[in-house]
């Protein structure tokens, strides 16, 4: 039949092997996992860093809009000066 020996030897570098890559995808569970804690990190400091970002944005369009408004409204009165001058 089967000699003992190796069947003993078989059945150990099983466990070995089985063993072995346990320990590998311990390892790149824990890579993982580090990974996933960095991009959390970035994530909140990008969105400490872009939310000053969009209030500046928003002040700026708000602000070109006001500049806009006051230049049609200065366009139509030197128009009409023009025109009363005409």
């Amino acid at each position: 039949m089967v000699d003992q020996n190796l069947l003993t030897i078989f059945i150990g570098l099983t466990t070995l092997s089985i063993l072995i890559q346990t320990g590998i995808i311990a390892g790149l569970f824990y890579v993982t996992y580090k990974m996933s804690q960095q991009a959390d990190r970035a994530l909140a400091q990008s969105g400490r860093i872009t939310e000053p970002l969009h209030r500046i944005v928003d002040s700026l369009q708000t602000g070109s809009a006001r500049l806009n408004e006051f230049a049609n409204s200065s366009r139509a009165k030197l128009d009409r000066i023009r025109q009363r001058t005409a």
